[in-house]
């Protein structure tokens, strides 16, 4: 059957094929089925055509995990249910996915290092994507993709310090899920695929801590006011560092460790949270800020 539209939908009952963007997803909840004799979870949103027309629907089991709020997507053979006024799809029909949804980063990434021995990094699988011929992955332009993914290859390079604070950690995370929209337990199953542990609570607390105000991802440099109006040298003035596929330097890393001397020269040239200790106020180096 041919696509129809989300008001023509409600004077059918059987064999309705529709697209819309998914809205307002509930939590959920486990339903009895008789004929199953077995709980199936459920969960009710709405599906719009972006010109004020909306359609009730509820997705069954593994359909689910398929979709998520503002997705775009084809569903066929499905049913309306005239007494609870609900769209459901029937066990022949399909839910497509017409434009990216990061829900599917963890599947493809499970899949592909299931398949190649030769992926056993989130920078493998990096370069994996980015040797493949198309121009797009999983609906999404491919360059953008493994933009995605380069925050991800950013965490495995801190993996052995997931549970301290720096620039590079607090970024990506805030990144991904402020930006991709992965929920914090998206993000530590598909760095749980790599053996990088982090708790889905200390992911949450990264991202909400992160000053998007301070630390930007597109800045090239990062200021930091000068009360006392002290006249610095140019080469006071911290550069931010371009993240990129490549592994980050030591001397990012060298952040991480705490000072125990009394010397006022820097730990390594660029270390923004020397820099902060030093000409924010903090003089005790001993301890973190």
């Amino acid at each position: 059957m041919s696509l129809i539209t989300l008001p023509e939908a409600h004077y059918l009952s059987t064999g309705i094929d529709v697209e819309g963007i998914v809205k307002s997803m509930e939590r959920g909840n486990e339903v009895w089925i008789d004929y199953l004799q077995d709980y199936r979870r459920v969960r009710n949103a709405k599906l719009t055509d972006g010109n004020g027309n909306m359609i009730n629907i509820a997705f069954w089991g593994n359909d689910i995990s398929k979709v998520r709020n503002n997705l775009k997507i084809r569903i066929t053979d499905a049913k309306w249910n005239v007494d609870k006024k609900i769209l459901y799809k029937t066990r022949f029909g399909k839910i497509v996915v017409l434009n990216f949804n990061p829900n599917l980063i963890f599947d493809d990434m499970e899949k592909s290092k299931r398949y190649h021995t030769n992926i056993n990094s989130i920078k493998q699988y990096y370069n994996y994507v980015k040797s493949l011929k198309s121009n797009t992955h999983l609906g999404l332009d491919k360059l953008d993709y493994l933009e995605i993914i380069d925050k991800f290859v950013t965490l495995e390079c801190y993996k052995k310090s997931m549970s301290r604070r720096n620039t590079a950690i607090s970024s990506a995370i805030f990144h991904l899920h402020k930006t991709v929209e992965l929920t914090p337990v998206n993000i530590r199953q598909i760095l749980g695929l790599f053996g990088i542990n982090i708790t889905v609570v200390n992911i949450s607390n990264i991202s909400t801590e992160w000053d998007e105000k301070r630390f930007t991802t597109n800045s090239h440099r990062i200021h930091y006011g000068n009360p006392d109006n002290i006249q610095f040298k140019k080469e006071t003035e911290v550069q931010h560092i371009e993240y990129s596929s490549d592994v980050i330097p030591e001397a990012l890393i060298i952040e991480e460790e705490i000072r125990n001397d009394t010397s006022d020269e820097p730990i390594c040239d660029g270390n923004f949270l020397e820099f902060y200790r030093k000409y924010k106020g903090h003089q005790n180096f001993g301890n973190k800020i």
